[in-house]
Protein backbone atom coordinates (compact mmCIF):
# COMPACT_ATOMS: atom_id res chain seq x y z
CA UNK A 1 0.00 0.00 0.00
CA UNK A 2 1.27 3.66 -1.27
CA UNK A 3 2.68 6.28 1.33
CA UNK A 4 -0.22 7.42 4.08
CA UNK A 5 -1.68 11.06 3.09
CA UNK A 6 -3.84 12.36 6.27
CA UNK A 7 -7.21 14.08 4.66
CA UNK A 8 -7.18 17.52 3.81
CA UNK A 9 -10.08 18.74 5.83
CA UNK A 10 -9.14 17.77 9.43
CA UNK A 11 -10.68 20.46 11.86
CA UNK A 12 -6.81 20.42 13.12
CA UNK A 13 -3.38 20.74 12.11
CA UNK A 14 -0.53 18.03 12.47
CA UNK A 15 2.46 17.17 10.24
CA UNK A 16 2.67 15.63 7.43
CA UNK A 17 3.72 11.88 8.02
CA UNK A 18 6.78 10.80 7.62
CA UNK A 19 7.38 7.36 5.84
CA UNK A 20 9.80 5.61 7.34
CA UNK A 21 9.00 1.78 5.64
CA UNK A 22 12.34 1.42 3.56
CA UNK A 23 14.89 2.92 6.43
CA UNK A 24 13.78 1.09 9.62
CA UNK A 25 15.53 -2.60 10.27
CA UNK A 26 14.25 -5.44 9.12
CA UNK A 27 14.28 -9.04 10.37
CA UNK A 28 17.74 -10.71 7.79
CA UNK A 29 15.21 -13.88 7.49
CA UNK A 30 12.69 -12.12 5.96
CA UNK A 31 10.48 -8.77 7.00
CA UNK A 32 6.86 -8.95 7.35
CA UNK A 33 6.19 -8.78 4.03
CA UNK A 34 8.39 -11.99 3.04
CA UNK A 35 7.74 -13.93 6.60
CA UNK A 36 5.45 -17.02 6.61
CA UNK A 37 2.83 -15.84 8.85
CA UNK A 38 -0.33 -17.88 9.58
CA UNK A 39 -3.25 -16.15 8.31
CA UNK A 40 -7.20 -16.79 9.37
CA UNK A 41 -8.16 -19.23 7.70
CA UNK A 42 -5.07 -21.18 8.63
CA UNK A 43 -2.61 -21.12 5.62
CA UNK A 44 1.07 -20.45 5.72
CA UNK A 45 1.73 -17.30 2.90
CA UNK A 46 3.76 -14.53 2.64
CA UNK A 47 2.30 -11.09 1.27
CA UNK A 48 0.31 -8.83 2.54
CA UNK A 49 -3.34 -8.76 3.66
CA UNK A 50 -6.43 -8.52 1.28
CA UNK A 51 -7.43 -5.18 2.60
CA UNK A 52 -10.95 -6.17 3.08
CA UNK A 53 -9.73 -8.38 6.23
CA UNK A 54 -8.89 -5.37 8.10
CA UNK A 55 -11.70 -4.57 10.20
CA UNK A 56 -10.57 -3.01 13.63
CA UNK A 57 -7.53 0.05 14.69
CA UNK A 58 -5.81 -1.17 18.03
CA UNK A 59 -4.25 1.58 19.66
CA UNK A 60 -1.15 1.16 21.92
CA UNK A 61 1.98 2.55 24.02
CA UNK A 62 5.21 1.75 23.90
CA UNK A 63 5.51 1.45 27.91
CA UNK A 64 8.54 3.40 27.37
CA UNK A 65 9.63 7.18 27.15
CA UNK A 66 12.08 8.54 24.78
CA UNK A 67 12.45 5.47 22.72
CA UNK A 68 12.95 5.47 18.45
CA UNK A 69 11.05 3.61 15.67
CA UNK A 70 14.83 2.21 15.00
CA UNK A 71 15.30 0.91 18.33
CA UNK A 72 11.63 -0.40 18.68
CA UNK A 73 12.64 -2.26 15.68
CA UNK A 74 15.65 -3.65 16.81
CA UNK A 75 13.80 -4.62 19.99
CA UNK A 76 10.85 -6.11 17.96
CA UNK A 77 13.65 -8.46 16.11
CA UNK A 78 15.39 -9.43 18.71
CA UNK A 79 12.30 -11.05 19.69
CA UNK A 80 11.90 -12.70 15.88
CA UNK A 81 10.08 -10.18 14.54
CA UNK A 82 9.88 -9.62 10.57
CA UNK A 83 10.32 -5.64 12.21
CA UNK A 84 9.12 -3.27 14.18
CA UNK A 85 5.57 -4.56 15.09
CA UNK A 86 3.38 -1.61 14.55
CA UNK A 87 1.69 0.31 11.60
CA UNK A 88 2.01 3.87 12.61
CA UNK A 89 4.36 5.23 15.53
CA UNK A 90 3.72 8.64 16.75
CA UNK A 91 6.27 10.50 18.90
CA UNK A 92 5.22 13.42 20.08
CA UNK A 93 4.17 15.38 17.38
CA UNK A 94 4.77 13.86 14.25
CA UNK A 95 3.91 10.89 12.99
CA UNK A 96 5.47 8.05 11.65
CA UNK A 97 4.32 5.95 8.69
CA UNK A 98 6.87 2.35 9.96
CA UNK A 99 5.27 -0.44 7.89
CA UNK A 100 2.94 -1.47 4.66
CA UNK A 101 -0.90 -1.07 6.59
CA UNK A 102 -1.32 -4.45 4.30
CA UNK A 103 1.61 -6.31 6.65
CA UNK A 104 0.15 -8.64 8.95
CA UNK A 105 2.59 -7.71 12.12
CA UNK A 106 2.08 -8.60 15.53
CA UNK A 107 1.18 -6.58 17.85
CA UNK A 108 -2.45 -7.62 19.18
CA UNK A 109 -2.36 -11.32 20.02
CA UNK A 110 -4.62 -13.14 18.27
CA UNK A 111 -6.51 -10.03 16.57
CA UNK A 112 -3.19 -9.11 14.39
CA UNK A 113 -5.32 -10.88 11.04
CA UNK A 114 -7.74 -8.14 10.99
CA UNK A 115 -6.32 -4.86 12.95
CA UNK A 116 -3.62 -2.21 12.00
CA UNK A 117 -1.43 -1.58 14.81
CA UNK A 118 -1.32 2.42 15.85
CA UNK A 119 1.28 3.21 18.90
CA UNK A 120 2.22 6.32 20.59
CA UNK A 121 5.46 6.60 22.15
CA UNK A 122 5.26 6.87 26.17
CA UNK A 123 4.16 5.51 29.06
CA UNK A 124 0.09 6.57 29.45
CA UNK A 125 -0.38 4.55 32.72
CA UNK A 126 1.71 7.49 34.18
CA UNK A 127 0.81 10.03 32.26
CA UNK A 128 -1.74 11.68 30.18
CA UNK A 129 -1.11 12.32 26.20
CA UNK A 130 -0.17 15.60 25.62
CA UNK A 131 -2.16 17.51 23.29
CA UNK A 132 0.27 17.27 20.46
CA UNK A 133 0.36 13.43 20.71
CA UNK A 134 -3.55 13.17 20.75
CA UNK A 135 -4.25 15.06 17.47
CA UNK A 136 -1.41 13.18 16.13
CA UNK A 137 -2.69 10.07 17.42
CA UNK A 138 -6.65 11.22 15.84
CA UNK A 139 -5.35 12.05 12.70
CA UNK A 140 -3.29 8.77 12.21
CA UNK A 141 -6.60 6.88 13.29
CA UNK A 142 -8.86 8.82 10.81
CA UNK A 143 -6.24 8.66 8.33
CA UNK A 144 -6.85 4.38 8.54
CA UNK A 145 -10.87 4.94 9.00
CA UNK A 146 -11.22 6.92 5.94
CA UNK A 147 -9.09 4.13 3.75
CA UNK A 148 -10.62 1.06 5.04
CA UNK A 149 -13.48 2.30 6.23
CA UNK A 150 -13.35 1.13 9.64
CA UNK A 151 -16.43 2.60 11.99
CA UNK A 152 -15.37 4.38 14.96
CA UNK A 153 -16.51 1.47 17.19
CA UNK A 154 -14.14 -0.45 16.14
CA UNK A 155 -11.20 2.01 17.05
CA UNK A 156 -9.94 -0.55 20.38
CA UNK A 157 -7.07 -0.11 22.80
CA UNK A 158 -4.90 -3.09 22.75
CA UNK A 159 -6.46 -4.21 26.28
CA UNK A 160 -9.79 -4.09 24.99
CA UNK A 161 -8.44 -7.44 22.99
CA UNK A 162 -6.69 -9.15 25.61
CA UNK A 163 -6.12 -8.48 29.07
CA UNK A 164 -3.42 -5.59 29.34
CA UNK A 165 -2.93 -1.98 30.38
CA UNK A 166 -1.65 -1.32 27.25
CA UNK A 167 -2.77 1.39 25.64
CA UNK A 168 -2.97 3.65 29.26
CA UNK A 169 -4.77 6.20 27.94
CA UNK A 170 -8.85 5.98 27.88
CA UNK A 171 -9.46 4.68 24.70
CA UNK A 172 -13.69 5.60 25.59
CA UNK A 173 -12.87 9.15 25.35
CA UNK A 174 -10.55 8.36 22.33
CA UNK A 175 -13.90 7.11 20.34
CA UNK A 176 -15.94 10.26 21.93
CA UNK A 177 -13.72 12.49 20.76
CA UNK A 178 -13.28 10.88 17.03
CA UNK A 179 -17.21 11.04 17.02
CA UNK A 180 -16.77 14.43 17.73
CA UNK A 181 -14.12 15.46 15.09
CA UNK A 182 -16.32 13.70 12.38
CA UNK A 183 -19.35 15.39 13.00
CA UNK A 184 -17.03 18.70 12.68
CA UNK A 185 -15.66 17.33 9.59
CA UNK A 186 -19.19 16.69 8.49
CA UNK A 187 -20.78 20.05 9.66
CA UNK A 188 -17.72 21.88 7.64
CA UNK A 189 -19.35 20.98 4.40
CA UNK A 190 -22.55 22.57 4.71
CA UNK A 191 -23.66 25.85 3.37
CA UNK A 192 -24.43 27.03 7.00
CA UNK A 193 -20.57 26.44 7.78
CA UNK A 194 -19.70 28.08 4.77
CA UNK A 195 -21.10 31.12 5.41
CA UNK A 196 -20.14 31.37 9.04
CA UNK A 197 -16.85 31.19 8.08
CA UNK A 198 -17.17 34.07 5.39
CA UNK A 199 -19.01 36.43 8.27
CA UNK A 200 -15.79 35.67 10.50
CA UNK A 201 -13.63 36.49 7.54
CA UNK A 202 -15.14 39.32 7.10
CA UNK A 203 -15.47 40.60 10.72
CA UNK A 204 -11.58 39.87 10.94
CA UNK A 205 -10.15 41.72 8.08
CA UNK A 206 -12.33 44.35 8.89
CA UNK A 207 -10.35 44.61 12.05
CA UNK A 208 -7.59 44.68 10.73
CA UNK A 209 -8.26 47.21 8.45
CA UNK A 210 -8.96 49.44 11.26
CA UNK A 211 -5.86 48.55 13.26
CA UNK A 212 -3.92 49.49 9.91
CA UNK A 213 -5.85 52.70 9.03
CA UNK A 214 -5.86 54.89 12.30
CA UNK A 215 -2.25 53.39 13.13
CA UNK A 216 -3.43 51.48 16.54
CA UNK A 217 -1.02 49.38 18.33
CA UNK A 218 0.30 46.39 16.70
CA UNK A 219 -0.84 47.77 13.43
CA UNK A 220 2.54 46.76 11.44
CA UNK A 221 1.58 43.22 12.36
CA UNK A 222 -1.83 43.85 10.91
CA UNK A 223 -0.57 45.14 7.68
CA UNK A 224 1.58 42.78 7.56
CA UNK A 225 -1.48 40.08 7.80
CA UNK A 226 -3.56 41.82 5.27
CA UNK A 227 -0.45 42.04 2.64
CA UNK A 228 -0.31 37.84 3.09
CA UNK A 229 -4.10 37.68 2.60
CA UNK A 230 -3.63 40.20 -0.34
CA UNK A 231 -0.88 37.87 -1.65
CA UNK A 232 -2.69 34.06 -1.06
CA UNK A 233 -5.66 36.02 -2.45
CA UNK A 234 -3.19 36.57 -5.67
CA UNK A 235 -1.99 33.25 -5.73
CA UNK A 236 -5.26 31.53 -5.96
CA UNK A 237 -6.59 33.83 -8.12
CA UNK A 238 -9.38 35.41 -5.80
CA UNK A 239 -8.69 38.98 -7.02
CA UNK A 240 -11.32 39.30 -9.58
CA UNK A 241 -15.34 38.04 -8.28
CA UNK A 242 -15.91 37.39 -11.87
CA UNK A 243 -12.95 34.96 -11.87
CA UNK A 244 -12.99 31.56 -10.63
CA UNK A 245 -10.12 30.85 -8.51
CA UNK A 246 -8.03 27.76 -7.59
CA UNK A 247 -9.15 25.16 -5.60
CA UNK A 248 -7.41 25.05 -2.35
CA UNK A 249 -4.95 21.81 -2.39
Amino acid sequence: MNKLVMPNDLPFEVKPIIDLRDKLPKNPKGGWLEMPIKRSDGSLRTGPRPSQDIKFISVHHTATEGGTPEGHARYHISKGYGGIAYHIYIKGDQIYQVNDLLAFTWHTQSNNYQTIGIAVEGNFTKRDLTDAERKCLYAAIITVMDIFNIPVENVKGHGEFVPTACPGYDTNRVRKDIRDILIEREYRKTAEYRASAIVDLYARVEHLYRMYLNKEKYWEDAERKLFTMYQLATDYELMSPKQAGKSYP
